[in-house]
């Protein structure tokens, strides 16, 4: 009995393992769809061209006990069917996924091409804000021109065919093309070193005259300081480096000149920035930049240089002070340091002089101030401190670029009645704004944020008719705003955020028919906003900031009706300081 037992309870067991599925059972399958079910039901449905018919499911007779291994080949027989269903219906899940999912990216791409993503961005009138002080970004600069290369002079480039203009008054032998090249050579020692641009220069320079009869001296002079410049800075492998030490100079890329009362052909321009030297110059030391610069010194009617846009390194060449044809250089964007080049001072030609974005220190000579041909001066990104001197002698001075740098003490004087550019910003000047700065009648730019300015914005400033940029803030400025500001009509950005500023509002901001952007948050205006009717009518309006100061009253609908892309004010809390129903951005009032 035991024996019987034991084998009825093992067979009970294989019994189980075929009775485990009940076809009638949806859940079985999983079938979550009508036609799972169809298929539950032995109803015929198409699967991708596959019938039930096809997937034919054998179900047995769970209570036989007759033959053991039919059963279990009718159970392998379920199990396909069973992982073919499931099979078909995961791959239709998938492919929902799928689809919702490439729906989903396509939406979110279409939201970011079309700007989309930022007005979702934009705060709703519901959304709570807190009320922190954000500082306003940084205001590009106004009218601020690359001052390209000037175009040179045409040139008869039949004087240049068939060899060499001038004459000397005899030949020159390998010693006095030696002689000529010490002259224009401070660092003599150089010239014998074979691994020098200057030896290689005068290798090349006696080879030349023998190949092109180049007698007259100082053309072998410019020669040769053509020739360091290019073994100096790799010119082989230049970007551009046409026709150079071939031929005449006059034809080598960028280099330009100039045909002489005396019929002798001078180069006065040289351009280096189309020859591509910011991809090819490596430099492992600080001797190249003050190289470059003696031996140009050589180059004595050369009128326009522009070294921009590379990695020239070492102090500004003092030699350049030495060509006294010098009327425009431009040095930008390098890796100068060192101190402001004095020499510069004695360059009675020169109008444009930029230098900026380099790492120059120092103080400035008060002798810059009096340089009276000077119309163009860029000094900003720069490492200069100290006080700045006063122009008041510099009278055909336009543009002044004194940002970004360490300069402290006063705001300087100027005595041009031509500025129409004044750039001071990021700086440590401390004092008042000078009332002369009024008597600027072509002033268009005063840009002087974060300094430490204070005192009161002087009444004269308003005389200054031509403003349309006015930046002062992150300063210490103090006292009301002079009504006489409204003879601005030309302001069209005007930047007074972050000072001490107090008393009303000014209404008559209206009379600014050109005002585009008006920032006044964080300072200490008090009592009714008062806008006045003519507010509305500031057609091209898009930013008005007056959170974080102490008004009381309503934006009017006449402002609403603007639209514009930045109204910020105290308009957050219960109750409200202003009440605000279109600000883009809320604030709570200032305790």
């Amino acid at each position: 009995m035991s024996k019987s037992k034991k084998k009825k309870k093992s067979t009970y067991k294989k019994v189980a393992r075929c009775d485990s599925i009940d076809w009638g059972d949806e859940s079985a399958l999983g079938a979550e769809y009508e036609d799972e079910r169809s298929v539950a039901s032995n109803k015929p449905l198409e699967y991708a061209g596959t019938t039930t018919s096809e997937i034919e499911m054998k179900v047995v007779d769970d209570c036989s006990y007759s033959d053991m291994n039919e059963s279990n080949v009718n159970w392998n027989a379920n199990i396909s069917s069973v992982e073919k269903l499931v099979w078909y219906r995961d791959r239709r899940r998938l492919g929902i996924i799928i689809t919702v999912v490439v729906l989903f990216l396509a939406g979110c791409s279409a939201l970011y091409f079309t700007g989309g993503y930022e007005k979702m961005k934009q705060p709703s009138e519901e959304q709570t804000f807190d009320s922190t002080i954000i500082p306003d970004s940084d205001h590009v600069k106004e009218d601020h021109p690359i001052y390209p290369l000037p175009i040179p002079p045409p040139i008869d480039q039949s004087v240049l065919q068939g060899g060499f203009d001038g004459n000397s008054l005899k030949p020159l032998s390998d010693a006095d093309v030696k002689t000529i090249i010490e002259k224009i050579t401070p660092n003599k020692p150089l010239l014998n070193d074979p691994d020098s641009a200057q030896a290689k220069a005068m290798m090349w320079a006696l080879e030349d005259r023998l190949k092109y009869n180049v007698e007259v001296p100082v053309r072998v002079g410019v020669r040769y300081a053509l020739a360091t410049l290019y073994y100096a800075t790799n010119g082989a492998r230049w970007v551009n480096n046409t026709n150079w030490l071939n031929g005449h100079e006059c034809l080598w890329t960028g280099v330009y000149c100039e045909l002489g009362s005396n019929n002798i052909v001078s180069v006065t321009y040289l351009n280096l920035v189309t020859n591509g030297l910011l991809r090819t110059l490596s430099v492992s030391d600080n001797q190249l930049s003050g190289t470059i610069g003696d031996n140009l010194e050589g180059m004595k009617r050369l009128t326009n240089l522009d070294l921009a846009n590379n990695r020239f390194r070492g102090h500004v060449p003092h030699g350049l002070g030495g060509i006294p044809t010098l009327s425009y250089v431009r040095l930008s964007n390098n890796k100068f340091t060192g101190a402001f080049p004095t020499s510069f001072i004695s360059l009675n030609n020169l109008q444009t002089l930029l230098i900026d974005n380099n790492a120059i220190g120092g103080t400035l000579p008060a002798l810059i101030g009096m340089m009276k041909t000077l119309v163009n001066l860029r000094l900003h990104k720069n490492d200069f401190y100290g006080d700045l001197p006063n122009f008041s002698d510099a009278v055909l001075l336009e543009t002044a670029h004194f940002d970004d740098n360490f300069f402290t003490g006063p705001l300087p004087q100027f005595g041009s009645q031509r500025l129409r550019q004044l750039y001071l910003d990021k700086n440590q000047i401390t004092g008042p704004i000078p009332v002369s700065y009024g008597s600027h009648p072509k002033l268009q730019v005063l840009s002087v944020r974060n300094n430490d300015l204070s005192s009161s914005i002087p009444a004269s400033l308003a005389s200054a008719t031509s403003l349309g940029v006015l930046d002062l803030s992150y300063n210490k400025l103090t006292g009301e705003l002079s009504q006489n500001l409204s003879q601005l009509t030309l302001m069209k950005k005007l930047y007074l955020n972050n000072n001490r500023f107090q008393g009303p509002f000014p209404s008559w901001l209206g009379s600014m028919k050109n005002l585009a952007i008006g920032h006044f948050n964080n300072n200490l205006f008090s009592g009714s906003l008062n806008l006045g009717y003519e507010f509305g009518n500031l057609d091209y309006l898009s930013e008005f900031t007056i959170e974080n100061n102490q008004l009381v009253g309503m934006v009017p609908e006449d402002v609403c009706d603007l639209l514009l892309d930045v109204l910020t004010a105290d308009c957050w809390g219960n109750p409200a300081a202003v009440d605000c129903p279109c600000c883009t951005k809320c604030y709570g009032a200032r305790t």
